[in-house]
């Protein structure tokens, strides 16, 4: 295992070692073009000195403002490899939000598809100089295919400072104004062994790769893992339709799963294919960015005899955190033991470390903590204090060292003195066979905080509030059942399914506020 401060290297240079020792093996695979290591190694070596061509370099700010495809993950390495800065985008966010990214991270180039790139009026953004489109051209943009397909006559990529920050993940705003939280090589090399040796993913794995590449999550577990020990990455462009995705594993024969929640929900539901049931050949699916609430993974792991290995992360560690692991018990509930060389802890407002079981904010310390927030040096010092990161999650640790989230620290709801953790109650409102998704906020209504429910119901199921209540009310305590149940057809989500909680207690008050006004 990494050892912390030794032997980390940049991802550039971590590609090239591998396609040393791999140069013929499959490193990409999209529909029906595939790259070797070797033709990877090569065309990221084109781009990079396309790029160096293009007049930027080492610290210079890349915005990837793309689709999933081999071209994503072709500019990653180029970029890690001049010793510039990738800024993955939400491909979800509106043009106004883009622009906010491009101009807080002070990006000189960025690279997109052509239907992205339209959102955003990038042409009159003074800080972008080059502006390269994957498939075709807008304004005065240059094509990326002929500055990947050229000679590189043996370049090699220039020397990186394994402290040097290599992307910039933008945070998704749930609790206000994205903020970079900047990774640097080091952390994401480290976080990639971590995960590696908690998964026991080798090169003999092909690893699907569904997700948005733009998360930290799938650039961990789908991207910078895979190529460091030289499995196959499928990569798939979208999750829908869903049926294409069900095709890609039949024919491409993934052997590592790489998920959220949702995408498990859908799975444990659908009617699958026989030849799928009996040929699987994914020995292992992964569950991460949001809560994997436990009747999904029961009900999952039934239907598909699979083991599902949830994690908790967050990108302030590049992201892993903790993986429930195939060699050892998986406890009901629990997100699984820390990854190797990261140390745990849970603590009380003053910061004491509180015994076992006790619940706490969850604060961490590892090779995988980020080198702070983008120009925002306050914020830093907040979250870091004594090289622990301060994650803002209420957990607690039994007495074997596994992990349970309980929730976030500010959604924490208060009832006449008692703490109610949202967590628990959506995961047993989750339990009701016609829920689909739930989300529990507080309220004050003038006289203590409420707990509120927040549900959406399953396709062509219908179950009354009180019911709801009632069935909360045989597994939990009076105080924290919901005072009150709402029904939405959806609810405001970030594009890894954690339901926008800030957007809906707006939502619940503006409601709220209008049923005063006409009463």
């Amino acid at each position: 295992m990494l050892q912390p401060g030794i032997h980390a290297v940049g991802l550039g240079e971590m590609l090239r070692v591998t396609a040393k020792e791999r140069p013929n093996a499959t490193a990409l695979c999209c529909e029906k073009v595939t790259r070797t290591y070797a033709e990877l190694d090569a065309r990221t070596d084109a781009l990079y000195l396309s790029l160096m061509e293009l007049e930027l370099g080492r610290g210079d700010r890349v915005a990837l403002l793309m689709e999933n495809g081999l071209e994503f993950i072709e500019a990653f390495f180029a970029i890690a490899k001049m010793g510039g800065t990738a800024i993955p985008v939400n491909t979800f966010l509106t043009g106004p939000e883009v622009q906010y990214i491009l101009q807080d991270s002070e990006a000189k180039c960025v690279v997109g598809h052509r239907n992205l790139l339209e959102r955003v009026n990038i042409q009159e953004m003074e800080g972008v100089k080059r502006v390269i489109c994957v498939d075709g051209d807008i304004g005065d943009s240059l094509s990326y295919a002929p500055l990947v397909d050229r000679e590189t006559h043996g370049t090699m990529g220039r020397e990186v400072d394994p402290d040097d920050t290599a992307v910039i993940i933008y945070t998704s705003g749930t609790t206000g104004r994205p903020k970079g939280v900047m990774l640097s090589h080091r952390n994401l090399y480290a976080n990639a062994e971590q995960a590696v040796d908690a998964t026991r993913v080798t090169k003999k794995d092909s690893v699907f790769v569904v997700l948005p590449m733009f998360h930290a999550y799938t650039l961990l577990a789908g991207l910078v893992g895979p190529v460091m020990i030289g499995a196959r990455i499928i990569v798939v462009r979208s999750v829908r339709p869903f049926k294409r995705v069900i095709r890609e594993i039949a024919f491409k024969r993934p052997t590592v799963f790489v998920g959220i929640p949702p995408i498990y929900n859908i799975l444990a539901q659908k009617k699958l294919p026989r030849f799928l049931r009996l040929f699987n050949p994914i020995r292992v699916f992964v569950s991460a960015a949001a809560p994997l609430y436990e009747e999904v993974r029961k009900r999952f792991e039934e239907e598909m005899g699979i083991p599902l290995l949830d994690a908790y992360g967050l990108s302030e560690a590049s992201p892993a955190v903790t993986f429930n692991r195939l060699d050892r018990e998986r406890k009901p509930g629990s997100v699984g033991l820390p990854v190797a060389g990261v140390d745990l802890k849970i603590v009380d407002e003053e910061e004491n470390e509180l015994p076992v079981g006790e619940t706490g904010e969850i604060i961490c310390k590892g090779p995988n903590v980020m080198k702070g927030y983008l120009n925002r040096e306050e914020e830093t010092a907040k979250t870091i204090r004594n090289g622990w990161l301060f994650t803002g999650d209420m957990g607690r640790i039994d007495e074997e060292g596994y992990l349970y989230i309980m929730d976030r620290k500010k959604d924490l709801i208060l009832v006449h003195g008692m703490n109610v953790y949202p967590r628990e109650v959506e995961d047993v409102l989750c339990q009701h066979s016609a829920v689909e998704y739930a989300a529990v906020v507080g309220r004050d209504d003038g006289h203590g905080e409420r707990v509120i429910g927040v549900v959406q119901l399953k396709e062509g199921h219908e179950v009354a509030a009180r019911d709801l209540r009632e069935f909360c009310r045989e597994q939990l305590a009076n105080y924290k059942v919901p005072h009150q149940i709402v029904f939405r057809s959806s609810l405001p989500m970030t594009p890894t399914m954690k339901v926008l909680k800030r957007e809906l207690r707006a939502e619940l008050e503006k409601e709220r506020q209008g049923r005063s006004e006409d009463g």
